[in-house]
C-alpha cells in the first residue's frame, strides 16, 4: 500500500505526539500517517479557517447544482446562492494571501518557479496524464491545481511565452463523469476557466489541459494523449521538510506516500517523522483522503485502524 503521512501543520511548535496502539500486519500496501496534536498558533488558525471555508465552498457548490437540477428553484434564489459562493471564494483567496505574506524567505527546488507561495515546474517533455501525474508525485508534488484566475493567468501566460503547446493540469473526472476532482483530492468549485463549449468530451475525454487553440483556457481531452505538464509544490515560509510535501485539510497536514510498505513499517515511518498513521474520524476527512487516492495512485492505502490486539 502507499503511505499517506499526516504531520503537524506547524513543525516548529513543540507538540507532544500521541502514542499509537501497537499493531501487527504483513502485506505491503500504501498508507496514511496522522499528525501530533495541533496547537492554536496564528498560522494554524489561518490554515484552519481556510480549510473550513473550502469545505463550505464545496457544500455550497453542491447545493447550487441541486438547485440547477430542480425545476422549481427560482432564478433569484439560484442567483443569491451563486453570490454567496463568490463571496466565500473571495474570502478563501484573502486568507491564502495572508498565509503567504508572512515575512520569511521562500525558496523553490531547482527548475521550479515561485508564484503566490507555490512552486511550479513547466515540463519540456510530453507525457500522458497518468505519467505526468506520477512524475510530479515522485518530485514530492502533484499536477498543478489551478484554483484562482490569477494562478491560471500565470500558468497560461508562461505556456503562451514558451512551448505554446497543450499542457496538463491536475484536474480530471476519471472516476465519476462530470465530477471534476483536483490532484490534491478537492473538488472543482465554481465555473472553472473552460474554453468555449468546454468540457464536451463526455466519458471519452476525462483529463484537463491548458488549450492554446481556445485562448489558453481549459479543455477536456483523452488521458493517454501526450502533452506538456505543470508540477506544483507548496512552498510555505520556513517550513519543516515534511510540511513541504504535505497537503493541508481541516488543520491537519497529510503526505501521501509514493512507496509501499507493510502496515508495521508504514506505522513506524510515520512515528519517525513525528506523526502517526491517519485517524479518519469524520466522513469529510475520509472523502478528502479517498478523493486524493482516487485522483493519484488509485491503489490500496493504509490508514491507522486495526483490531490486532483484540
Amino acid at each position: 500500500m502507499f503511505l499517506v503521512y499526516l504531520v503537524p501543520v506547524v513543525f516548529a511548535i513543540g507538540c507532544q505526539g500521541l502514542r499509537a496502539v501497537p499493531d501487527d500486519g504483513g502485506s505491503e500496501e500504501k498508507c496514511v500517517c496522522n499528525p501530533v496534536v495541533n496547537v492554536g498558533s496564528p498560522p494554524c488558525n489561518y490554515d484552519g479557517h481556510m480549510a473550513d471555508l473550502q469545505t463550505v465552498l464545496i457544500a455550497q457548490q453542491a447545493h447550487i447544482t441541486r438547485l440547477q437540477n430542480d425545476s422549481k428553484s427560482s432564478e433569484s434564489l439560484l442567483a443569491e446562492q451563486k453570490k454567496i459562493t463568490d463571496s466565500l471564494m473571495e474570502r478563501v483567496e484573502q486568507l491564502e494571501e495572508r498565509i503567504r505574506s508572512k515575512d520569511a524567505v521562500i525558496t523553490c527546488p531547482a527548475r521550479y518557479e515561485l508564484f503566490k507561495g507555490t512552486c511550479y515546474r513547466f515540463s519540456t517533455d510530453q507525457k500522458p496524464y497518468n505519467e505526468s501525474q506520477h512524475t510530479c508525485n515522485e518530485e514530492g508534488g502533484r499536477l498543478a491545481t489551478v484554483k484562482t484566475n490569477e494562478t491560471h493567468d500565470f500558468l497560461a501566460n508562461h505556456v503562451r511565452a514558451t512551448t505554446k503547446g497543450n499542457t496538463w493540469i491536475g484536474l480530471s473526472d476519471v472516476e465519476t463523469e462530470g465530477l471534476w476532482v483536483w490532484d490534491d483530492g478537492t473538488l472543482l468549485v465554481g465555473d472553472g476557466v473552460w474554453g468555449t463549449k468546454e468540457p464536451n468530451g463526455g466519458i471519452v475525454e476525462n483529463c484537463v489541459h491548458i488549450y492554446p487553440a481556445k485562448d489558453y483556457r481549459w479543455n477536456d481531452s483523452t488521458c493517454p494523449s501526450s502533452y506538456y505538464y505543470i508540477c506544483e509544490i507548496y512552498a510555505p515560509q520556513n517550513p519543516p521538510p515534511l510540511a513541504r510535501l504535505a497537503t493541508s485539510y481541516q488543520r491537519t497536514c497529510y503526505r501521501f506516500s509514493t512507496d509501499q510498505k507493510p502496515y508495521n513499517e508504514a506505522r513506524d515511518t510515520c512515528h519517525e517523522e513525528g506523526g502517526r498513521l491517519a485517524t479518519v474520524k469524520t466522513n469529510e476527512t475520509h472523502n478528502f483522503l479517498a478523493n486524493h487516492v482516487r485522483a493519484t495512485t488509485k491503489a490500496n492505502t493504509w490508514i491507522g485502524l486495526s483490531d490486532v490486539e483484540t
